[in-house]
């Protein structure tokens, strides 16, 4: 869907500018103010339409930085206005999300990342959230119960009732699915943006470093 989208809005562009080059003023109109406006939206469109192929380009290359520069103020451009310099940080934001919105695929080389970090930690040193929460999403991949919903500028990652293709009742029943609050408040797994699935990274932040066992031995320190 996002791949579509962004085919969409290159054709749009690509329409727009063999339109707006056919169009010709009058005589009488030229040097007016009509002109003027005129050529002041060629100019809008133009660094719409620069902002947005550099966006994408740098996006694919250095995900991070398109995101802190979209954030904040480039220095080197010409200060035309706050609004529309604004205006031109947001596509660009917009533009790396879009070029770097994670899929399935992104989430399953994380989960082998991490999978493979801690098969080499001891068991005794394991984080035992870490390691339940990378053991829960085992189960659902193997019972292909994570689904990954695709919202162009960013991804969530859903926990189904059953497997999609699963014939039985209460797979197939409209009725008996979760509404859409309820996949928002009860069955994301994980959120997806700017090229990297987040709250697997956070699980995983402390994954050997075994609490129980630090509780353990301070008591056993005390006593």
């Amino acid at each position: 869907m996002a791949a579509a989208w962004r085919r969409s809005v290159v054709l749009f562009g690509e329409k727009f500018s063999q339109i707006s080059s056919k169009i010709a003023l009058p005589d009488k109109l030229k040097g007016g103010r009509i002109e003027k406006g005129v050529n002041y939206l060629k100019l809008i469109r133009d660094d719409y339409k620069t902002a947005l192929q550099d966006g994408v380009v740098d996006a694919k290359a250095r995900p991070y930085k398109a995101a802190v520069y979209g954030a904040g103020e480039n220095p080197s451009s010409p200060k035309i206005s706050f609004s529309y310099g604004r205006q031109i940080h947001v596509v660009a934001v917009t533009s790396a999300a879009i070029a770097t919105n994670p899929s399935m695929d992104t989430f399953l080389d994380q989960r082998i990342e991490w999978c493979n970090e801690m098969a080499l930690v001891g068991k005794a040193t394991r984080n035992r959230i870490s390691e339940d929460h990378l053991r829960e999403i085992n189960r659902l991949l193997n019972q292909k119960r994570l689904e990954v919903y695709d919202l162009i500028v960013c991804s969530l990652l859903i926990r189904e009732s059953q497997d999609p293709q699963c014939e039985l009742y209460p797979a197939q029943c409209s009725f008996l699915q979760p509404t859409y609050f309820e996949m928002l408040t009860e069955r994301v797994v994980d959120f997806g943006a700017f090229g990297r699935w987040w709250l697997i990274d956070r699980m995983m932040r402390d994954y050997d470093v075994n609490d129980e066992e630090i509780r353990a031995s301070t008591l056993a320190h005390r006593f």
